[in-house]
């Protein structure tokens, strides 16, 4: 570690001589001023709601992500999710300044998109700082470089090798996936919540039960959801593969091909 050395004056100086300070005059308030003049700074932590909702509109993102660091009043002020107010600072913090017009994906906060955006250059898992090597994926909500996507995701192929005669095929269809390198990959996380709830009801033999179909209509949905949206991302030829008719066919590929050689 760096010494820390505390800055001198020596006492004989080479600097020119500096000029002799003002004197500063004793101003002497009027009767009335007196009584309410205070000489107790103005805490902003102090100023009630309206006004900081007022302040609060023509900050930029940087700003506010300080701001919610510096109490526990900002903190709760910006971080309240269900808060149409604190939607509304990040909204058109986001509209001004970052110039995206769109709406946050379902189940993310407006703090949590413009978070997404603002710090597109960030992998969020490790922090590598590269623009052109850093992508938000979408369908998975996150912002990561190519190492971190690899550790957080398993890929097509991995997945019916370790567990390709347990789970179906219409059941991988229903969680979100991306394609990469000429391959498709899915959130670890995600896959396993989805795979366990699947296990359980396979053990419980409830397969055919109608929490099983409600559970199942549930994933269905919600991936329809995030592909739509994911669409309105990207460019036409970069969603193609997306197709689920595509990932179809890559499945009974890869089956076909995992029974010839392994």
């Amino acid at each position: 570690m760096y010494s820390k050395i505390s800055p001198f004056i020596p006492e004989f100086s080479l600097l020119p001589p500096q000029p002799l300070r003002p004197t500063l005059q004793k101003i002497v308030l009027p009767p009335l001023l007196q009584k309410s003049h205070t000489t107790t700074p103005c805490k902003i932590t102090l100023l009630p709601s309206e006004l900081l909702i007022q302040i609060f509109s023509y900050l930029s993102p940087y700003e506010l992500f300080l701001l919610r660091e510096t109490c526990v009043r900002f903190n709760k002020f910006l971080d309240a999710p269900k808060s149409s107010t604190t939607k509304e600072i990040w909204r058109n913090a986001r509209k001004e300044f970052l110039k995206d017009k769109s709406n946050p994906p379902k189940e993310m906060s407006e703090r949590e998109y413009t978070k997404l955006l603002y710090y597109r250059g960030f992998c969020q898992f490790c922090g590598h700082n590269n623009i052109f090597r850093v992508e938000i994926y979408w369908q998975f909500k996150a912002r990561c470089c190519h190492e971190c996507l690899m550790k957080n995701t398993i890929s097509l192929n991995e997945l019916l090798k370790n567990c390709g005669d347990t789970i179906p095929e219409g059941l991988i269809v229903t969680i979100p996936y991306i394609y990469y390198n000429n391959s498709y990959y899915f959130w670890k996380n995600t896959l396993n919540y989805i795979y366990i709830q699947y296990l359980i009801y396979l053990k419980t033999n409830s397969i055919l039960s109608p929490q099983f179909y409600s559970f199942l209509y549930s994933l269905k949905l919600n991936f329809k959801s995030i592909m739509v949206y994911v669409k309105g991302k990207m460019r036409k030829e970069d969603y193609e593969p997306l197709h689920e008719i595509r990932i179809r066919d890559e499945i009974r590929r890869l089956k076909i091909r995992n029974l010839l050689y392994y």
